[in-house]
Formats: structure tokens, C-alpha cells, sequence
């Protein structure tokens, strides 16, 4: 019940803080991003026992100054430019330390946290320029209502998967990988995403997208990147990412829903918006 009462606790004051940010304006949601980046990125080279500084530095050098472009008109390709640039500076610096233990095990984690910490919250901030997907972002332009409603369904899910696997949940989903995660909480979690799609459909929040659909997706892709970071965090034998949410753990434990539904529904709006 106390874990319980801090998980709830920090949900609130993080809540508060998103809806805050984000609809306060675009750098509001920005500099939750810029965070959210560096503090998931650092988590995910921790869990492999990688953060060390000769690494850090040039990496955070270079996202750095990937999201200061967004403060100028770019083509969005520019930032997938960017990361693949990384691969040649993270292989040059690996060429001078000799303390790895893989040099392949060591190059691979740290392209992987690219792809996997850095790019999704990219598309996560592109997601609330519906006049631009797949052009340049015009900061003028911004709509806080779709990055807000797909945080809002994937939190949801995450909660209500929660208290259904709580106390209703008996069946592992995955015993192998994450034996408290059951089927009552991914089915009922899953259920009560859907729902409060065809509420958001029902309230014409931005009508030109399907939530309902938009919630069956992220119903699916949420709880797969969940069971990945379930999966990395069982490789390394690590219950929590991190500290930096007291009773949620860490940022990787707090995003990795998140990492795999902004990609998923930045695709989705797209291809809504040829159509």
C-alpha cells in the first residue's frame, strides 16, 4: 500500500508537470523531451555498465545539438542524419579503449540506445505539428492535443494494466521475461485504452485521426515495449532502470511504452494524412 501511495504520489506531480509544459507552448514540450532524452539515454548505457564519459559526452554533444535545430527551419531527415553519424564517431572512439570487453557487444548497445532512447522522442515532439508530418516542423503550427492524448492513452493502459493485473490477474503473460505482467492486466489494460479512444473520438479531439484505432495500436505496441525493456532489464538481472521516479523506477521504466507507440502513431497520422 505505501508503494502504492508513492507511485500515485509521483504520477500526479509528473502528470501535472506534462500537461503543464506541454500545453503551455512547444518549448514547454521541448524541454520535457530534451529530459526525458538525456536522462532515458544515460539509464540505458548504465544498464549495460557503458556510461562512461568518453562516450557520453560526444553523444549528448551531438542529440544536443540535434534538438536545437527544431528552433530552426530543418529538414526532419537532418536528425536521422545525425544519428547514423554517431556510428562512425562511437566506432572511432571505441578504437582507443581497450577496457571493453565486446568491442561488437560494446558498438551495439551504443547505436541501439540512439534508436532506442533517442529517436522515438524525436517523433514524440514531431507528433504535435499535424500540418508538417513529413516536412519541416513550423513551431507556429503546434497542436498539444495529440502528443498530450497519445501520452494520456499509453498511461492509461499502463495504469489500468496495473490494477487489473493486480487483482485480478492469476495467468503470467510472459512468465519468462516479466512473471507480474498478466493477461488480465494486458487484456483489461488493453480494453481500457480502446475505450477512452472512442471517448476521445466521441469528444472530436482532433477529428481528422481515428483515436479509437490510434488506441488499438498503441494497445499493441505499448505492452511489446513494455515486455522489451522488461526483457534488457532481465538480461542485465536489474529490477529498475533507475531512482529518478520513486515507485515507478526510472525513465526507461516510465518511456518504454512510450518508445514504441510515437513511432507507430507518428506512422499512423501520417499515412491518415495522405489519405
Amino acid at each position: 500500500m505505501s508503494n502504492l501511495i508513492v507511485r500515485a504520489i509521483t504520477g500526479i506531480i509528473v502528470s501535472t508537470l506534462f500537461i503543464a509544459l506541454t500545453f503551455y507552448s512547444p518549448y514547454g514540450l521541448m524541454g520535457l523531451c530534451v529530459m526525458a532524452t538525456f536522462v532515458g539515454l544515460w539509464e540505458f548505457y548504465r544498464l549495460f555498465g557503458l556510461a562512461k564519459i568518453q562516450y557520453i559526452v560526444p553523444t549528448f554533444g551531438l542529440v544536443g545539438f540535434a534538438w536545437s535545430l527544431f528552433l530552426f527551419p530543418f529538414p526532419p531527415h537532418l536528425l536521422f542524419a545525425l544519428a547514423i553519424l554517431l556510428t562512425p564517431v562511437l566506432g572511432a572512439l571505441l578504437l582507443f579503449d581497450s577496457k571493453h570487453k565486446s568491442a561488437a557487444e560494446s558498438f551495439g548497445v551504443y547505436i541501439l540506445g540512439i534508436t532506442y532512447c533517442v529517436i522515438p522522442v524525436f517523433v514524440a515532439f514531431l507528433i504535435g505539428f499535424p500540418e508538417h508530418w513529413g516536412e519541416v516542423p513550423d513551431l507556429a503550427n503546434y497542436n498539444p492535443w495529440l502528443p498530450f492524448t497519445v501520452c494520456f492513452l499509453v498511461g492509461l493502459l499502463d495504469t489500468a494494466a496495473y490494477f487489473f493485473g493486480r487483482y485480478l490477474g492469476k495467468r503470467p503473460l510472459y512468465e519468462r521475461i516479466s512473471p507480474k505482467k498478466t493477461w488480465a492486466g494486458a487484456i483489461g489494460g488493453g480494453l481500457t485504452c480502446i475505450v477512452a479512444g472512442g471517448v476521445f473520438d466521441y469528444l472530436a479531439v482532433y477529428p481528422e485521426v481515428s483515436w479509437t484505432v490510434a488506441a488499438m495500436i498503441i494497445a499493441v505496441v505499448s505492452q511489446v515495449g513494455d515486455l522489451t525493456e522488461s526483457m534488457l532489464k532481465r538480461s542485465q538481472k536489474i529490477k529498475d532502470s533507475g531512482g529518478i521516479l520513486p515507485g515507478h523506477g526510472g525513465m526507461l521504466d516510465r518511456l518504454d511504452g512510450m518508445y514504441f507507440s510515437f513511432p507507430a502513431m507518428y506512422l499512423y497520422f501520417y499515412i491518415v494524412s495522405l489519405l
